[in-house]
């Protein structure tokens, strides 16, 4: 009986093994023969194409939403090797000047160092989500209708704006424990944070147009030179 029953589990995990192949040979030979595999979409020359009419016109939007990234990563790594190098910096930076700007009020510059730390992980945090907002929205942006000049204000708005308010983020964390105040410290880089700010919002409405228009507008399904 033993053996018997051992041959039994042998015979039915061949079985089994011959069913899978055969099923697995009657898949391949069906998306061998069907239209939508995906070199129809990915083919070498036609995602070559695609990139070199579409994406490259836009590479300077791509480039600036890569350094965005890399920045955000970037901080990330220093933060995890040197933080309590930051932090003393910070704080150094603040007990310059604990006398004058925060006329001897170590509590007061404690807050102040502490919400430049706060800062110094907005522009982390700021970096790794524009930078990936701006790429996604630009890969999005070659697959839509619409003007040429258009979709590349809309990528350099992007990439150039989040790339710029993730460095407003730094720069305020750098340089408030020296003026005493963290609002000051932004109010000093309005310069640099509403033109970044508008730049993103620019390119993301430039994109929302160009999706409504095409994919709810008329006409047809070539894409704009």
């Amino acid at each position: 009986m033993p053996a018997t029953s051992k041959e039994n589990r042998e015979d039915n995990c061949y079985r089994l093994n011959l069913f899978f192949v055969a099923e697995a040979d009657t898949i391949y030979a069906e998306l061998s023969n069907s239209h939508l595999t995906l070199s129809t979409f990915f083919g070498g020359n036609n995602m070559q194409d695609h990139l070199n009419k579409n994406l490259v016109p836009m590479k300077f939007g791509v480039l600036f939403a890569l350094l965005t990234l890399a920045f955000g990563f970037g901080m990330g790594g220093a933060f995890g090797a040197f933080e309590s190098k930051i932090k003393g910096h910070l704080k150094e930076k603040g007990k310059e000047v604990l006398s004058t700007a925060y006329k001897g009020d170590e509590a007061k510059m404690k807050k102040v160092t502490d919400k430049a730390w706060i800062y110094c992980k907005r522009a982390h945090l700021h970096a790794n989500g524009l930078g990936a907002i701006a790429l996604s929205c630009i890969l999005l942006l070659s697959f839509l209708r619409g003007s040429g000049a258009i979709k590349s204000v809309a990528a350099w708005g992007l990439g150039l704006g989040g790339f710029n308010y993730s460095l407003f983020w730094l720069f305020a964390a750098l340089r408030a424990p020296g003026m005493g105040s963290t609002g000051m410290a932004k109010e000093s880089l309005k310069w640099l944070a509403v033109p970044s700010a508008g730049l993103c919002i620019l390119g993301i409405v430039l994109v929302l147009g160009l999706a409504v228009i095409s994919l709810f507008g008329s006409g047809g399904e070539e894409q704009g030179e």
